[in-house]
């Protein structure tokens, strides 16, 4: 639900914030007065306003194109590391992931340094993976001793992956893809067909790509 956002929340307290001088001001209102908070309520509100601000921009960053997987869990860590309530819904094991050993996996090949693959994980990234260039690469240069003798001082490996960047995490604007759907169908188009439903959120959710000036060409089209 829009009411639960934190840009939203965050938005409203800042308004506050910034009108709260102003509202001293008018004396002689009774009304006024009964929704006046105190200095204690008003020091709340400001430490409240720094942890909504810390989120906006966690929020924020989230929306960026460049954000890896890996990137995210950066920030939810950071969050957690900060915010320990907020472990339920963040941490690695919360019920909003769906395939924890994907994430992980993809996650450490992202930054090796992050951890060493386990099974499980390893189980779920096999089809990242890339097979080790066969013998045949070898340097040309290097004698046969050579070659046997570098091949036992290399230490074993898992193998190489794949650039997992193009692995993105689920974007904002899916959510609110989705929000403005179940917006949409409400209870009064719960008989629209599938077909049409789709065919009106396809229209608004790509609406900068098409204006008046096209629907105009199409009726037009039809009725010729």
């Amino acid at each position: 639900m829009n009411a639960t956002r934190w840009s939203s929340v965050y938005t409203m307290v800042l308004r506050y914030v910034d009108i709260r001088t102003f509202i001293a001001l008018i004396d002689d209102d009774a009304d006024l007065d009964e929704l006046r908070l105190s200095t204690r309520e008003d020091r709340e509100v400001d430490l409240l306003l720094g942890q909504l601000e810390n989120f906006d921009t966690v929020t924020l960053a989230l929306q960026r194109d460049t954000m890896s997987l890996y990137d995210v869990r950066i920030l939810f860590e950071t969050v957690m590391e900060d915010y320990p309530q907020a472990a339920h819904y963040l941490s690695r094991s919360a019920n909003i992931v769906q395939q924890p050993n994907f994430e992980n996996g993809v996650c450490k090949i992202q930054n090796p340094l992050s951890g060493q693959v386990s099974v499980g994980e390893s189980e779920s990234v096999g089809g990242l993976r890339v097979a080790p260039l066969e013998a045949a690469v070898a340097d040309k240069h290097e004698t046969y001793a050579e070659r046997a003798l570098k091949r036992q001082r290399r230490v074993p490996s898992e193998g190489k992956f794949l650039d997992c960047r193009f692995i993105v995490p689920t974007s904002n604007i899916c959510e609110r893809f989705f929000s403005a759907t179940k917006r949409a169908i409400g209870d009064h188009r719960c008989g629209l067909l599938p077909k049409n439903f789709e065919s009106q959120m396809f229209l608004y959710a790509n609406a900068d790509m098409w204006g008046m000036d096209d629907v105009q060409k199409i009726m037009q089209a039809n009725e010729t």
